[in-house]
This record gives structure tokens, C-alpha cells and sequence, in this order.
């Protein structure tokens, strides 16, 4: 399994299985696996049309996964039109070989912002156990694909805050802690964020980019209220990796070999 994106498709998979099994997620299994067979439907006729030799179905598959876990949406057909959006979005939206947003990110952000998508971080009960295997895990996957600074930029940073608020508060401290283990917060975390074909490319450049989305992430979540806050500013941030490229120049990064790396997306 050189490839990290196994590791991840194991990670969400298994997550996904807990969560309507052990949780008992309230989820139409019909719909979970349309969205994900229009997940890898749109992967192939996006391949088609940008006339790609190769067909990724990994990160596809990767989208639809992350969507079934956190999209709450009680229509079938705008779930299925997010999810192609969020696959058409990896090559539509581009800039020097690299995708601009984060797929399952975008997708999200959207559904948000029309109201017709929720994420609920209470379906997963603040599991310590769970967080645990999720911290691991992301770290691993993280670290497989060269971007655990950006991940734990973003969550030192958040962690920071969240406690500074509850200090200032007068608050008890086990409020941020549990909102420091929740699942939906480390799959931002260690599965949205840490893309490394949508973070910027030098190592400052993601430091800098983590610390930004916690700040402007618990910055819509205290001030003005939204619960969505960070796939928000994770959003309205993606513009910025261009410029963060272009003054913090790195090396890009390959989920293929650099030569083979035009013929997917």
C-alpha cells in the first residue's frame, strides 16, 4: 500500500461501517451507495472529458466516502449534484497542476451555504476511544503524504483558542476538550485540510495556512455563531494557496510519479 490514499479509503471506510453499525447513524444505505457510485460515475466522465488516460478512482471514492460520513442533506438528488460537484471541482477549478479546493471541502461549503446540508459533530458521542484510532490513524496517513504540519498547525492553533475562549469565559476546560475529540474535528483535521493537492507547497506556506483556518474558523464559529465555521474558512481560504505558492515556493507534490502526473487528476 504505497499509495496513502489506501491507508485513507480503509480509515473512512471502517468509520463509515462504525457509525451505522455501532452508532446506528440514521442513513439510507440506497443513498450512500449512489453517492458514491455517482462519485466514481463523475471521476470517469471527468476523465473522459479532460481525455485523461487514467482513471483515479481513489480519490473519487475518497470524496464520496468523506460525504457519506459528515453531509447531512434530506434530498437525494442535491446530495448526488454535491457530490459530482465535488469531483468536477478537482478540474474545473485548477491552478499550475494543482486543484484549487479541496473536493469533499467545496462540496460541503456549498451545500452549507444554499442550507440544504448540516454536520452534526454530536452523532459521533465524543468517543475518546474513537478520536484515539482517528488521531493515529491521521497522523499516519498524514504523514504518508508529507502534510502532518499542516494538520497539527491547524489543531494547536484551534486547541489554543478554544481553550484561551473558555479561560476567558470562566468556563469549565472540559468543554473544549470535548470539542477537541470529536470525529468530524479530526477528519477535518487529518483527511480535509492536510489535502496535499489543494495545500500550499512549502512547509511555512501550510503552518501558516493551518494557523490561518483556525483562526478564521473559530472566528465564524464563536463571533457569528455557525457550527460550520472551519469547512467554511477552509473554503474562503483555498483562494489564497496560489499566492501563499507564489511567495512561499515549494516543491508540489505527486500522488503518481511527477512524469505521470498530467494524466490523472
Amino acid at each position: 500500500m504505497r499509495d496513502p490514499r489506501n491507508h485513507q479509503i480503509m480509515v473512512l471506510f471502517s468509520m463509515l461501517i462504525y457509525g451505522l453499525v455501532w452508532l446506528k447513524f440514521d442513513l439510507n444505505i440506497a443513498w450512500l451507495a449512489l453517492i458514491l457510485l455517482t462519485a466514481l460515475v463523475s471521476q470517469v466522465l471527468a476523465t473522459r472529458l479532460w481525455k485523461l488516460p487514467r482513471f483515479e478512482w481513489r480519490s473519487a471514492l475518497i470524496s464520496g466516502l468523506s460525504l457519506c460520513i459528515l453531509m447531512r442533506c434530506p434530498s437525494l438528488p442535491i446530495s448526488l449534484a454535491l457530490i459530482a460537484l465535488a469531483i468536477f471541482s478537482k478540474f474545473i477549478f485548477r491552478w499550475n497542476d494543482k486543484h484549487i479546493f479541496n473536493p469533499t471541502n467545496i462540496a460541503l461549503a456549498v451545500g452549507i451555504l444554499l442550507g440544504q446540508v448540516t454536520i452534526n459533530p454530536g452523532q459521533w458521542n465524543n468517543g475518546a476511544a474513537l478520536a484515539f484510532f482517528i488521531l493515529c490513524m491521521g497522523i499516519f496517513v498524514s504523514n504518508k503524504a508529507c502534510r502532518t504540519d499542516v494538520s497539527l498547525a491547524f489543531l494547536l492553533t484551534y486547541a489554543g483558542i478554544q481553550f484561551g475562549y473558555t479561560a476567558y469565559m470562566n468556563e469549565s476546560f472540559s468543554i473544549p476538550l470535548q470539542k477537541m475529540q470529536t470525529a468530524s474535528l479530526l477528519i477535518f483535521a487529518f483527511f480535509m485540510i492536510s489535502d496535499p493537492r489543494s495545500t500550499p507547497n512549502a512547509r511555512l506556506g501550510r503552518i501558516i495556512f493551518g494557523c490561518m483556518a483556525a483562526l478564521a474558523g473559530a472566528y465564524i464559529q464563536i463571533a457569528l455563531g455557525n457550527k460550520a465555521g472551519l469547512i467554511l474558512s477552509l473554503a474562503g481560504l483555498s483562494i489564497t494557496t496560489p499566492l501563499i505558492d507564489k511567495l512561499l515556493p515549494g516543491e508540489k507534490f505527486f500522488w503518481t510519479k511527477p512524469t505521470e502526473a498530467k494524466t490523472t487528476v
